[in-house]
């Protein structure tokens, strides 16, 4: 137990009982769903004007639509060990430096294998988010409202998905017929400017304090007393809570007693609902163009 207060079961505390810093960790992890759904329409409509311009090839346009996701496998296998090592907040901020720095130079390439290249390193950033900002709400919510906290999550991907639409539809009517290449450019470029307000953002939030208190266990020095971090969460209420015990996370533990039925179930269902999510992003701006 990272407390010996027993005045608050932080464990059972409603959502709506928590202080606005909880809310503040859960709002920057959201937007990393955001960027993500943004950054999946966004290259949708700019692929429009480069098509084109570029007069890529259809092995081409597939290459640089799914660039991106390439990144993405690689970043949150990479990202996510070395966060279970290092700590969750270092990275949960500056993952999105890729997002920002490949954002910004995509708006510069001058051809195909840059353009690819750029947007590989892009997906590495947006991986590493995939894998760090839903831990960082199942480490911040009570136990017994995690469910709710990380699926109520996923409704940043509509808003990201109608803000990349309106915001595609905008640069397309402001500059599309008169300066494409220009277009384009902005659309992609655009990225590096929500990336930037993210991570300012999330400089306020603090380390995870499951992760701190199991770093307490196993006598390690960290920043954060985990304590002080459930503190801040419930507004400034003594609270106990249970983070559990540290031991060596092992792939058996998904198939562990009836955890194998979860595991087997997002197994088959996440990746139908991503050629989903993605594929309707991706050909959003085509059937709108129709």
């Amino acid at each position: 137990m990272s407390s010996n207060t027993e005045n608050i079961d932080y464990e059972n505390l409603p959502l709506r009982k928590l202080g606005k810093y909880f809310w503040l960790a859960w709002f920057t992890a959201s937007m990393g769903q955001f960027v993500d759904a943004y950054d999946t329409l966004i290259i949708g409509a700019a692929l429009l004007y480069l098509i084109p311009l570029w007069n890529l090839t259809a092995a081409e346009t597939g290459l640089l639509a799914a660039s991106a996701f390439i990144g993405v496998a690689l970043g949150a296998v990479i990202f996510g060990p070395i966060a279970d090592r290092m700590g969750r907040r270092l990275l949960y901020i500056y993952d999105l430096i890729f997002f920002v720095a490949f954002g910004a130079l995509s708006a510069f390439v001058t051809n195909f294998w840059q353009l690819f290249i750029v947007r590989f390193l892009l997906g590495l950033g947006i991986g590493g988010d995939y894998s760090l900002s839903p831990t960082m709400v199942a480490e911040y919510a009570p136990a017994r409202r995690r469910g709710f906290a990380l699926a109520s999550m996923n409704s940043f991907w509509g808003i990201g998905s109608v803000v990349g639409f309106l915001s595609a539809y905008g640069m397309a009517v402001a500059w599309g017929n008169t300066n494409p290449d220009f277009t384009w450019r902005f659309m992609l470029g655009s990225e590096a400017i929500w990336g930037l307000v993210i991570i300012l953002l999330r400089m306020g939030v603090l380390e995870s304090p499951r992760w701190a208190s199991l770093q307490q266990q196993l006598g390690r020095r960290i920043k954060e007393n985990a304590s002080e971090v459930v503190r801040k969460m419930t507004g400034g209420k003594e609270a106990s809570f249970d983070p559990g015990l540290a031991k060596k996370p092992s792939i058996r533990d998904l198939f562990a007693n009836k955890m194998w039925i979860t595991t087997i179930f997002l197994w088959v269902w996440w990746p139908v609902a991503d050629i989903a999510f993605y594929g309707s992003n991706l050909y959003t701006p085509y059937i709108t163009k129709g």
